[in-house]
């Protein structure tokens, strides 16, 4: 099996983790009815395209890791 992308930030997941313990049951649940994943508990970052000429500001030219840049990134809480 292959990565399975979140609907609401694209993050990947591997399909087998997903079902084997990677998320809770709940996490699964949300992340399969395409509420969002554990990286973004169902919220964009506030604005995706500021985010993205970041990651590539910062990284051209470098060997940073745009994933590891992406924890500075302020994406809220799941709403109930």
């Amino acid at each position: 099996m292959g990565d399975i992308y979140c609907a609401v930030c694209g993050e990947p997941w591997d399909a087998y983790g997903v079902y084997h313990g990677d998320m809770t049951e709940e996490e699964k649940e949300n992340f399969l009815a395409g509420r969002g994943c554990p990286v973004c508990k169902g919220r964009k970052p506030r604005d995706m395209n500021n985010v993205v000429k970041f990651l590539l500001s910062v990284t051209d030219g470098t060997d940073e890791d745009p994933i590891e840049l992406l924890g500075n990134v302020d994406f809220g809480e799941w709403e109930e």
